[in-house]
């Protein structure tokens, strides 16, 4: 038995056929063309998703490609072109730690030395001791204390420079940036033990290498400046500050010739002959001795 669809499809005239087929394609039957959807209701959909669109991405877009440039300048070394971009992305993220913290750098780099100090005791003063991430991770704790003592390092105010290049220290006593400033510092200072103490923890890195071997020969040079010492003496591990001067050897005393005169408790004067016995002297031999007789009483 076969479908009652089927059925009614056999039924169909192939004129009805023709006629349905037509209005499903959207044509007459005449041969003209039919809209299903209106042009204008096309063009009024599209015209309410691009706004929606548009509503969504205006307020980050000036946002991320400010955020792009600013870190575009700064790969390139461009820190000043780098400042405009980063003030604005500051005034919409006045607490984000990264901002401030790479304005500061962009003024450290471009040689304003009170700007960076200003930007990065900001982003200090900003950061969230256990902030995490999305996953719930805690985050690495920055610090900026090295950044701000540099700067001060720069503008010569040494005693800023060492409290802060200090706390750099506390956070972390092996930054090598710190360590490094820190030599410099007290080369300044004039502190030649301290400045050998912290470059060498630095001496052998790659990027401080050539620059502590410098600084080496300046601590020579001064070390030795003023003694008169032969520069080939120079490098030595002789001490010649605190040396004391050697004591003058006295002379091997030489056996005297003839007898030798002791007096006794008695007063009596007595001559005495070394053994062997010398020559006998007529200056100074007794009467009525013999010659070679051990002792002689007058």
């Amino acid at each position: 038995m076969q479908p009652e669809n089927r059925k009614n499809d056999l039924d169909t005239p192939a004129g009805d056929k023709k006629n349905l087929l037509d209005e499903l394609r959207g044509s007459s039957g005449a041969g003209g063309s039919r809209e299903i959807i209106p042009w204008w209701i096309l063009a009024g959909v599209f015209a309410v998703v691009l706004a929606v669109v548009l509503w969504l991405m205006l307020p980050p877009f000036p946002r991320e490609y400010s955020r792009f440039q600013s870190l575009r300048y700064q790969r390139s070394g461009q820190f000043e072109k780098a400042i405009p971009y980063l003030e604005w992305l500051k005034e919409r993220l006045p607490k984000d730690v990264t901002i401030l913290s790479e304005l500061g750098n962009a003024y450290m780099r471009s040689g304003k030395w009170e700007e960076a100090i200003r930007w990065f005791s900001e982003a200090q003063d900003n950061i969230v001791p256990d902030e995490k991430d999305d996953e719930g991770r805690s985050l690495p704790i920055p610090d900026f204390n090295r950044q701000i003592g540099e700067s001060y390092l720069r503008m010569n105010d040494l005693p800023k420079a060492e409290e802060y290049l200090k706390r750099a220290l506390a956070f972390d006593k092996l930054d090598k940036y710190a360590n490094f400033s820190m030599g410099e510092l007290q080369f300044q200072k004039g502190n030649m033990p301290a400045a050998t103490e912290s470059f060498k923890m630095v001496a052998r890195d790659p990027l401080f290498a050539e620059k502590v071997k410098g600084y080496y020969r300046k601590i020579e040079d001064r070390l030795f400046a003023g003694i008169g010492v032969d520069a080939s003496l120079k490098g030595t591990t002789t001490t010649l500050a605190t040396a004391a001067p050697a004591p003058t050897p006295s002379p091997t005393p030489v056996p005297a010739k003839g007898p030798t005169v002791t007096w006794g408790t008695t007063g009596t004067r007595r001559a005495a002959v070394t053994s062997p016995p010398a020559a006998a002297n007529p200056a100074t031999t007794v009467p009525g001795t013999a010659a070679g007789a051990s002792t002689a009483t007058r």
